[in-house]
């Protein structure tokens, strides 16, 4: 029998994950509007989803800083505090499953 108490942190994942495409989308579109030359110059990473590569190396990198464009920072900062989230509850899920049990 599956706990209720394991949907918690997975249903927080879950939703951090879908919140992502959109934030990370919108970074990429602000990026690519404002700044053209420095997303031209990002280079992509492989770490990143396979079609957020550029966003997630922008993100990681700190240029944003750099730019001094507030609109981009606080996009930056919601998307690392949703990965931050969803790696919380993915590993507030993994705990569930290895001391509750499936």
């Amino acid at each position: 029998m599956i706990h209720l108490i394991m949907f918690i942190p997975f249903g927080v994942f879950f939703v951090c994950g879908i919140a992502q495409f959109p934030v990370i989308g919108g970074l990429g579109a602000a990026l690519r509007e404002r700044h053209p030359s420095e997303w031209a110059s990002t280079k992509i990473s492989l770490l990143g989803w396979p079609f957020f590569g550029r966003e997630w190396s922008f993100m990681m990198s700190g240029r944003h800083r750099e730019l001094g464009d507030p609109n981009l920072t606080k996009r930056v900062s919601d998307a690392r505090r949703l990965m931050a989230v969803a790696l919380i509850a993915w590993v507030l899920f993994a705990i569930c499953i290895f001391t509750i049990g499936p």
